[in-house]
């Protein structure tokens, strides 16, 4: 039998597609707060879950896309993060957005979450919203 700290581990870990993809979105609008990118909140409206009832983007091929780079099988907080670099990097090659500075950041925090605990912390905390909320 797993002990209590166990199975809070197993729970953190868990996020199926749909709560990955929220807790994306949650984290990159925070960014776009500080930063203004243009070409960030662009695609951020088109991806927008919060825009119609049911809580799918405008843009439905914004979500197939996450579909597309979600591994439920690989499903760390570490994964979770590596796909949404992942997502960030496929958008800036379809849409010809300028991502440059944002996957820097989104690389740089996942290489060194100590000195970017700030940042790794709402991460964290997004996915653990996502599961309550989705």
């Amino acid at each position: 039998m797993k002990n209590n700290g166990e199975d809070m581990k197993e729970k953190e870990d868990s996020l199926n597609c749909k709560q990955g993809y929220f807790a994306m979105f949650w984290f990159l609008s925070k960014y776009n707060e500080s930063t203004k990118l243009d070409d960030l909140g662009s695609m951020l409206g088109s991806m927008d879950p919060f825009l119609f009832s049911g809580g799918m983007p405008i843009d439905i091929t914004m979500y197939d896309s996450w579909v597309e780079i979600f591994d439920d099988r690989s499903n760390t907080i570490e994964d979770r993060f590596g796909f949404m670099i992942k997502y960030v990097e496929v958008q800036e090659k379809e849409f010809v957005y300028d991502f440059e500075s944002l996957l820097k950041f989104l690389n740089d925090i996942l290489s060194n979450k100590n000195e970017h605990k700030k940042e790794w912390t709402e991460w964290i905390n997004y996915c653990k919203l996502a599961q309550e909320k989705i």
